[in-house]
């Protein structure tokens, strides 16, 4: 469930030692060790609730972006997410609403909302940066981007946003750069076309892709792409398809590659359950740790990805001439840590 008063109403409780083995959207445990499974509750209307952060340091909200540190606050301008990617677990809350009759979990605020919560902010914490924490922030109809745009002329403040390729186009880009956008994120996943629309359900073309990275580097607008790498079915193979889209796109300036959590709920860890490649019981928590799953040859193989993972940017960013190098980089021992460091001087410095 969603906590904007689900929160309230535990903290409620426990102030006035009321039982808290009734209130809708938690499960509780009473002092004989029972398990409460309490009803869900209804989905919050997200126009209603302006997020208070009072309580948090103010030191939370400085944050390192482009060489800056700024008084960075959050705002989230819709929850949920419109697309059905098989890595990640925003379908599997749309469904769960559905099922649950909890209401339409993917939920779009007002722009005058998003006002009110802009003046709000500004008023009580002066922030100098903002940072929108959208799935996807662009993935929404052209004419909401414009009155976003139009509203945001009388705040200005530099301003992040993540969104895919296939949502941008120069005019959206063109009207939020006039207003503060100030860098982009932008998932690519994956490059091979076939493996991206029948695993991970996207069907955008990479030269679509391409296209709009020329046009956002037209703007000169920094941005950062995310990859994926060790998801169910890859190979090595595979992950050069994705290092060469990455070469052809060019634009970017940094990217980083994560590898594959199955997160519960998500249709790509139902894959490799089903494949029994993931133990049912384990459960990834971070994009950054060694993978999970035990695939078999020629898949890709844990230690594998880490090392892909780590040699990931220098394989983008090197002519080919480099590769062989970069391989042995792969290799955790003195060997590949002494290569690693001698090319990311040289990637760095060039």
């Amino acid at each position: 469930g969603e906590g904007e008063h689900t929160i309230p109403e535990f903290c409620e409780a426990v102030r006035n030692d009321n039982p808290i083995n009734k209130i809708k959207g938690t499960r509780s445990k009473d002092a004989a060790g029972v398990i409460h499974n309490n009803p869900p509750r209804q989905l919050v209307n997200v126009n209603d609730v302006i997020p208070d952060f009072s309580l948090f340091d103010e030191r939370r909200f400085m944050r390192p972006l482009g060489s800056k540190v700024w008084k960075a606050m959050p705002i989230e301008t819709y929850r949920g997410c419109p697309y059905k990617c098989a890595f990640c677990n925003s379908p599997a809350q749309v469904f769960i609403a559905k099922q649950k009759d909890q209401g339409l979990y993917t939920r779009r605020k007002t722009m005058d909302t998003v006002r009110r919560e802009l003046e709000a902010m500004v008023e009580r914490y002066n922030p100098n940066f903002l940072y929108i924490n959208d799935d996807a922030f662009m993935a929404r109809p052209k004419k909401e981007i414009k009155e976003f745009a139009e509203m945001y002329k009388d705040f200005r403040l530099p301003f992040w946003c993540q969104t895919r390729f296939e949502s941008v186009d120069a005019d959206k880009i063109g009207w939020l750069r006039e207003v503060g956008l100030y860098r982009m994120s932008f998932g690519l996943e994956h490059g091979n076309e076939q493996f991206r629309r029948k695993r991970l359900f996207r069907r955008i073309k990479n030269k679509v892709m391409i296209d709009k990275a020329k046009m956002l580097g037209e703007f000169e607008l920094p941005y950062s792409v995310n990859v994926i790498i060790g998801m169910p079915y890859e190979t090595r193979d595979l992950i050069f398809d994705t290092i060469n889209l990455a070469k052809e796109i060019k634009t970017f300036d940094s990217i980083a590659a994560n590898i594959f959590a199955p997160y519960r709920g998500t249709a790509l860890r139902k894959s490799a359950i089903d494949e029994g490649w993931l133990d049912p019981s384990l459960q990834a928590t971070s994009f950054i740790e060694k993978s999970i799953l035990t695939m078999p040859k020629p898949y890709l193989q844990p230690q594998e990805m880490l090392g892909l993972q780590r040699t990931f940017p220098l394989y983008v960013s090197m002519p080919e001439s480099y590769y062989p190098d970069i391989k042995k980089a792969e290799e955790f021992n003195a060997q590949g840590n002494e290569i690693f460091d001698q090319l990311s001087d040289k990637f760095y410095i060039d």
